[in-house]
């Protein structure tokens, strides 16, 4: 076989392979709790909404994940927030929490935009879409989660 006929045949191959797949973009997890640091209710809850749509899970157990990843983001938040305020370098802060350089950095700023009390909030807020999503609402798990995450991302009062 000559050099042009396997070009051929692997050209085919892959117009094939890119008509039968399908695309998948999927919202990684930073681009919710950015926003929520941010406090951008709007890009939190796009975020939030293609991290649901794009899961393969049923809604309960989405939005249970979400609720999750938002609980233990928070606890990197309550604890970077703790660090600063005893005046521990952002650097070292991130360090003892085991975090890098680059999402430590990200993180102190995320502590800077909170104060102690709204990240009290933040957390009984999150305790409270725990609580629902294991049967303490009716609501749709879903909107429990949107609202637990507009909750928390909106701007301090």
């Amino acid at each position: 076989i000559e050099a042009a006929g396997i070009a051929k045949v692997v050209d085919a191959a892959l117009e094939e392979v890119r008509r039968l797949a399908i695309p998948v973009a999927e919202t990684p997890p930073w681009e919710l709790t950015d926003a929520w640091g941010r406090h951008d209710i709007g890009a939190a809850l796009a975020a939030m909404d293609a991290m649901l749509d794009g899961s393969a899970r049923p809604a309960r157990d989405g939005a249970a994940a979400l609720g999750g990843l938002l609980g233990g983001h928070l606890g990197k938040l309550t604890r970077m927030k703790a660090l600063l305020e005893s005046g521990m370098p952002p650097k070292d802060a991130a360090a003892k929490l085991g975090l890098k350089p680059f999402p430590g950095q990200k993180l102190a700023r995320q502590a800077e935009e909170f104060s102690v009390e709204e990240l009290r909030d933040a957390t009984l807020r999150l305790a409270h879409l725990d609580h629902a999503l294991m049967g303490g609402s009716r609501l749709a798990p879903e909107l429990e989660l949107q609202l637990a995450v507009a909750d928390v991302a909106r701007a301090p009062r």
